[in-house]
């Protein structure tokens, strides 16, 4: 057993590898595989996106349509956001809107398997986002961390901080809180739902460990008098 020892000790060493750190976490139970392996599909469509842009093929793309790809792969994000990204990119103060970029280059790698700094900020807005995310669920919810929260409770506060839920998604992350099989999820109609329960704390630890992620604007309320 020494040398499986010896590898988990290498493995929290070399953590600023990006490779290493995402096998740490996962080995550590600190984030699903699906997490990564959805950021990953992100990226790749990203690129995907820019490639059908580049018409010619060039490899080339002016600062202005990389802002506009950005802005439509990523909806949600704020303007800072994609400034964040713009100049991970190679945009500066200095730069002009017909500046071309190779883009290519973004998504590279290098020979240590680390991302570049753009894919990499992508990453950290992931991470923010998320915690904005978990945030906003917690502010909703009006609980101490130690509180208890029902299954109905949390599925009521899920669908109105992010009402574009699918049904599948929603069950996942109900899932993934309560620690429940997905078929076992009660319906909304079953009395018997509010005797699922968990730790605030808990859950908010649950559900940092899986892929979650906004899926469309939060519904604005109505304005006092309107």
């Amino acid at each position: 057993m020494a040398w499986a020892y010896t590898i988990f000790e290498n493995i929290k060493l070399f953590r600023s590898n990006d490779l290493m750190r995402q096998f740490y976490e996962i080995l550590m139970e600190k984030k699903s595989e699906s997490v990564f392996i959805k950021q990953k599909e992100t990226v790749t469509q990203l690129l995907k996106e820019l490639i059908n842009v580049d018409s010619q093929n060039e490899g080339l793309l002016t600062m202005e349509q990389l802002s506009t790809v950005l802005k439509s792969t990523f909806p949600f994000k704020k303007e800072d956001k994609i400034q964040e990204l713009m100049e991970a990119g190679g945009w500066h103060a200095n730069s002009s809107n017909a500046d071309l970029l190779n883009y290519r280059a973004l998504f590279l790698e290098d020979e240590e398997g680390q991302s570049m700094p753009f894919v990499y900020k992508l990453w950290e807005q992931y991470i923010f986002e998320k915690d904005e995310y978990l945030q906003e669920l917690k502010q909703e919810l009006g609980l101490e961390l130690r509180e208890e929260v029902t299954l109905p409770k949390l599925r009521e506060v899920l669908m109105i901080i992010d009402p574009s839920l699918d049904k599948q998604t929603l069950n996942s992350y109900l899932n993934q809180a309560f620690q429940v099989s997905v078929t076992e999820v009660p319906e909304e109609s079953v009395e018997n739902e509010e005797n699922i329960v968990a730790q605030l704390r808990t859950v908010l630890e649950r559900l940092e460990v899986i892929d979650i992620r906004r899926k469309g604007a939060r519904e604005q309320e109505p304005a006092v008098g309107s």
